[in-house]
């Protein structure tokens, strides 16, 4: 079975996963096991991940606990499994060699969470939450499928985010231009709202039960929800029309949902499609600006490198501002930590 985890990049986080030690089982004199299931062997993990304005931002790469759960490929079931903590970089556990084996990593979940796991599909259905690695770690996992026998060489594996990253790098208020005398402008918040709360260890996004910001910014967010999906800019002002750097990340889990739901056409709540916001003060008043995500993938990064705005916003970040006052694309990219260079749009 091909594994969860297609996504390759520049700079990833590597898993090196070798089968050690000696099998330890009789053998018949032709030399193959009497019972694949009497046999076993040892499998060690060893974890390399590369050095990469939420708090998290330092540590989206950082690595600390690991998770190993091996299933059988014949039933499914759960073969071994072992986790280790303090960062580590390396887990291991003893599993039956000569048998084809599903194994899943999972870095940073929380102590526990595989506690009553017993079956792959068991695992699959579970959920990992926006919260389960807070502000210090994100929750990332990798998959394959292995036969471990003796002398067995490396194989190399990338864990990926099960969490998307969400930036707008810059600004533009070119309706600054259009005023003799123009307003007072200032920058209060970038929001992500509509904001899918967890994601099963699969890795294949579902919409859940669990939302975030739901139309609008809930002003009793957990704390590392609102430090994930808030970014506060403290009045900064908007004194031309020129570009304003804005990057500050924001964090979600991925949403799959892509539809034209909106405060507007239907203000009463339904699963809808996350969007992000920027809150301007025009002379005191806010004015928002959304834009829609597409439906979302694990470890993607959603990048509007220049957001151009030609006329007042909405009374809400779920509400829509009219097409010709707001112009931007939105690119889909590897999460990486190397810069994407991308032509410029709405010249």
């Amino acid at each position: 079975m091909a594994t969860y985890t297609d996504i390759r990049s520049a700079a990833f986080l590597a898993v090196a996963l070798t089968a050690l030690l000696t099998v330890s089982c009789e053998k018949e004199d032709g030399g193959l096991p009497v019972s694949a299931d009497a046999c076993r062997a040892g499998l060690t993990l060893v974890v390399s991940a590369p050095q990469t304005r939420s708090a998290v931002t330092p540590h989206e790469s950082d690595v600390v606990t690991l998770d190993l759960l091996a299933f059988r490929a014949s039933d499914g079931l759960l073969d071994a499994s072992a986790r280790v903590s303090g960062g580590a970089d390396r887990v291991s556990a003893e599993v039956s060699a000569g048998v084809p084996l599903r194994w899943k990593v999972v870095a940073n979940a929380p102590a526990g969470a595989f506690g009553s796991v017993t079956s792959e599909s068991a695992f699959d259905s579970a959920l990992t939450s926006l919260t389960d690695g807070g502000p210090s770690s994100l929750v990332m996992w990798s998959a394959g499928e292995l036969t471990v026998t003796e002398g067995q060489g490396p194989v190399s594996a990338p864990l990926s985010r099960y969490a998307c990253k969400v930036s707008v790098e810059s600004l533009e208020v070119r309706w600054l231009d259009t005023f003799t005398v123009p307003p007072a402008v200032t920058l209060e918040r970038a929001v992500l709202v509509n904001v899918v709360g967890t994601a099963p260890y699969s890795g294949v996004p579902q919409a859940g039960g669990v939302w975030y910001n739901r139309m609008g910014v809930d002003p009793d967010l957990p704390a590392d929800v609102g430090d994930m999906t808030v970014a506060e800019y403290g009045s900064v002002r908007v004194a031309s029309s020129g570009a304003l750097s804005v990057a500050s990340p924001l964090y979600c889990m991925p949403n799959p949902v892509s539809n034209n739901d909106n405060s507007a056409n239907a203000p009463e709540w339904t699963p809808r499609s996350t969007r992000v916001a920027l809150e301007l003060l025009v002379d005191g008043v806010p004015n928002w600006y959304p834009v829609d995500l597409p439906s979302m993938e694990c470890n993607r990064h959603y990048v509007i490198r220049r957001l151009v705005i030609d006329g007042p916003g909405s009374q809400g970040p779920d509400f829509p501002v009219t097409r010709e006052d707001l112009s931007f694309t939105v690119e889909v990219v590897p999460w990486t930590d190397e810069a994407v260079e991308l032509p410029a749009f709405g010249d």
